[in-house]
């Protein structure tokens, strides 16, 4: 007998541990690659670069203009944090198990004072030629968001506990953890 799919909702909320950089591609960028795919013949044009500008046009922003980063990175984050349950838990049954809830599209929104723009050195293009990239990096960040998730096989202990797992061995967004960074590291400080 196949038991009837019951779904819970758990609102989680997440505080930053590490700071994180979020890092959407810039509009000019998406517009280049579609170009090039489309066999639109364009012309580079060196100019002078903004780093504000640049990181600015990194973030993800809601259309009310408040800071947000994919959901799909959360749900990932925990689906790759499985490899470090010794086998308990599967990849496969997280996937089908629970999913996280975006607040706005497949965004989460994330409570923050601000961020600062930080310079690396990143290698572009096929000959991996170094230079500089300007991101924006959220020192104090929290955010609050629901995961569905099915009651028959799945509790919200273990949802916490995966998801504080995801948040020590994986992390969020770029230079993570899971990528030898030291970004994006997480707790949970309340669910319900």
């Amino acid at each position: 007998v196949l038991e009837t799919l019951n779904i819970g909702m758990l609102k989680v909320k997440i505080r930053g541990i590490t700071p994180l950089i979020v890092e959407n591609w810039a509009v000019k960028t998406r517009q280049e690659m579609a170009d090039k795919h489309m066999g639109v013949q364009t012309q580079t044009v060196l100019k002078a670069r903004k780093p504000e500008e640049e990181a600015k046009e990194k973030l993800y922003l809601t259309s009310k203009g408040q800071y947000a980063f994919p959901a799909s990175g959360l749900k990932k984050a925990m689906i790759s944090a499985c490899t470090s349950t010794n086998k308990a838990i599967r990849k496969n049954f997280l996937i089908q198990a629970l999913h996280v809830m975006g607040t706005e599209g497949n965004l989460v929104v994330f409570d923050s004072p601000g961020y600062r723009v930080q310079e690396d050195i990143g290698r572009v293009g096929m000959n991996k030629t170094p230079r500089p990239i300007w991101r924006p990096v959220f020192d104090e960040w929290s955010c609050t968001f629901i995961i569905r998730y099915n009651k028959n096989i799945i509790s919200p202990a273990q949802i916490v506990n995966i998801l504080n797992l995801a948040g020590f061995a994986v992390g969020l967004c770029g230079w993570r953890v899971e990528e030898s960074g030291q970004f994006g590291q997480f707790e949970v400080v309340a669910s319900g």
